[in-house]
């Protein structure tokens, strides 16, 4: 039995022809005559267009640019269409949609375009001009029909009867009635029985049913009460609760875990197709769970998967497309989706297997991360994504350094803290590199991780930055080498505080240098603070600043001259250098 859309039939729905061939004459002959390659080809790429909009979907929202990026290419194939052809008409087979000789395939399994018709019955449709006005309804109607449950009231036919297109028909045929014819009866074997003893009339007789006429069996004699003669609970108490408990544990049960277990338990066994096949659903269902935000499904996904990798129970091919699906999930189109719904509170950042997750990305991830890192406000998305960003440096250290050169600031800075706080040496070139940066912010980043590297080729690179032009840079420098107590610095912090230069800067660039300088002095460069501290210049005593700094470096280097030089200034007219001088004794080795 059939059923066509409004155009092909004008009646509702429930208005039927009485066998399929009448479905196949509601496609015009006409519409059917054209076959150039041209043609063909606007065809494939209309139906590839639609395939791959009607996927995006189901994934993401009406206003989503990935999904209007998907819906804008569906209409342009559609105008290429019809410059083609007029009308569009189509044979629904189970797994590819057919014109004429030709065949075009959309998606694969039960998961293609072309079963999701054949599925509920329609077996013709067709597209007519003024179709790419209806497109997005259109596209939403599908997505509702793949959410529909196989035992639901509702069909695809239901859909698009109350959708009521105009420029899209349909033919649709009774999938349960097509193809059978129903049997003639038989009738039934009975046995005549004997009659029962005629009671005492009460008055006139009822006739009796035509069945009894005929000498069948009536109900009261086929089932009797004893038949029924039962306790009123057929099960014993302790078997109704083990059957309760049965009940809840098989309600609790999570089906789509046992389902993966399945797929997993046949994709170690080596079969080369059936391997193939159980990777496409895998790469089908991935992007479903994340849409959902199930990251554990995806993160059991891509762990069983790994294992399974790493065995090497895979053929070359199979192995090529099972490392694809990683490949996938880390571009930045995925993944800024995940992201943003993260940030959103759509996803629990604190979730477990949010770090399972982010450990299997691939290389491709890192700058999108590192952005993240950088500008998200959710504390506990920032710790997250920080854990999982270590490992994924720690598998990709060259890409990493890579992105030392990139023009993010968010990910150059998130590069060279990441490099910093794995201590990779090899980062140290390019992070030298950067400090001849035009950019500050690109220079203070880098003095940032070679003081945390601390190797002497970064330490060496700190000491070139004490004249950088920049003052922040300046000091960084310097107090990354008072950090590392770095004495090959000595001769160029001499020159620094010696130098008038020093005088004109302001006292936290004073105070930083004079600090690194005193971390790195030996005993002959007490004479020199003496000089600075308790010395005159032309009949003239050093700036206060300058005497106070100079105080604090003597501190620092712990000598007897160092602390006789101190005690000689600790009367000194101006409270700062007094201060200085108290401050320097009681450092460790100068308790007073």
């Amino acid at each position: 039995m059939t059923k066509q859309s409004p155009l092909i039939d004008s009646g509702a729905p429930e208005q039927r022809s009485e066998t399929p061939a009448v479905a196949r004459q509601a496609v015009p002959e006409a519409a059917q005559s054209v076959d150039a390659p041209e043609a063909a080809g606007a065809i494939g790429v209309f139906i590839a267009a639609l395939d791959k909009a009607a996927r995006a979907r189901r994934l993401y929202q009406a206003n989503n640019p990935v999904y209007r990026g998907f819906l804008a290419g569906l209409q342009a194939a559609t105008q290429a269409l019809w410059e083609q052809l007029g009308s569009l008409f189509l044979t629904v087979e189970e797994q590819v949609f057919r014109w004429h000789d030709r065949t075009f395939p959309a998606g694969e399994g039960r998961e293609s375009l072309p079963f999701l018709f054949y599925r509920d019955g329609v077996r013709f449709i067709a597209f007519l001009p003024g179709f790419e006005d209806e497109i997005e309804a259109f596209l939403g109607l599908l997505a509702q029909a793949r959410l529909l449950d196989q035992r639901a009231d509702e069909d695809l036919v239901t859909l698009l009867w109350q959708a009521q297109f105009v420029n899209f028909q349909y033919t649709y045929v009774d999938a349960l009635a097509e193809g059978l014819s129903v049997p003639e009866g038989t009738g039934l074997h009975t046995v005549r029985p004997v009659p029962p003893e005629p009671a005492a009339p009460a008055g006139p007789a009822p006739p009796e049913p035509y069945a009894v006429q005929q000498g069948e069996l009536t109900v009261p004699q086929i089932v009797s009460r004893a038949d029924f003669n039962e306790t009123l609970y057929f099960l014993e108490r302790s078997e109704l609760e083990l059957l309760n408990r049965e009940m809840e544990r098989e309600q609790r049960r999570d089906l789509r875990a046992d389902v993966l277990n399945a797929l997993f338990d046949r994709l170690e066994e080596p079969l080369p197709e059936r391997q193939a096949e159980i990777i496409r659903i895998l790469r089908q269902l991935l992007p479903t769970f994340l849409g959902a935000g199930e990251l554990r499904y995806v993160t059991r996904i891509l762990s069983e998967l790994s294992a399974i990798l790493q065995k090497g129970a895979m053929a070359e091919a199979e192995r090529s497309a099972a490392e694809a699906v990683y490949r996938e999930l880390s571009e930045p189109a995925v993944l800024s989706q995940l992201l943003v719904a993260m940030e959103s509170g759509s996803i629990d950042p604190d979730g477990s297997e949010l770090g399972g997750f982010l450990e299997h990305l691939g290389p491709s991830a890192m700058p999108l991360l590192l952005r993240s890192i950088e500008t998200t406000s959710v504390v506990a998305l920032k710790d997250r994504l920080r854990q999982a960003m270590r490992g994924l440096a720690q598998r990709h250290r060259a890409e990493l350094i890579g992105l030392l050169r990139a023009d993010s600031p968010e990910v150059l800075r998130g590069a060279a803290r990441l490099c910093a706080q794995l201590g990779i040496a090899e980062a140290i070139p390019p992070l030298t590199e950067l400090l001849k940066s035009t950019h500050v912010e690109s220079r203070r980043l880098a003095i940032e991780a070679l003081t945390q590297l601390r190797s002497a080729s970064a330490l060496e690179a700190l000491r070139g930055a004490l004249k950088d032009a920049d003052r922040d840079v300046r000091v960084a420098a310097a107090r990354g080498l008072a950090a590392a107590n770095y004495g090959p610095a000595r001769a160029t912090l001499e020159s620094v505080v010696s130098s008038r230069t020093l005088r004109a800067a302001d006292l936290t660039e004073k105070i930083a240098f004079f600090e690194a300088f005193g971390s790195v002095a030996g005993l002959e460069s007490t004479a020199l603070l003496d000089r600075l501290l308790n010395g005159r210049r032309l009949l003239q005593r050093e700036s206060p600043e300058i005497r106070a700094c100079a105080a604090m470096a003597l501190g620092r280097i712990g000598s007897p001259a160092a602390r006789a030089s101190l005690l000689k200034a600790s009367g000194d007219s101006s409270p700062m250098v007094r201060n200085a001088v108290a401050n320097a004794l009681r450092m460790e080795g100068h308790g007073s």
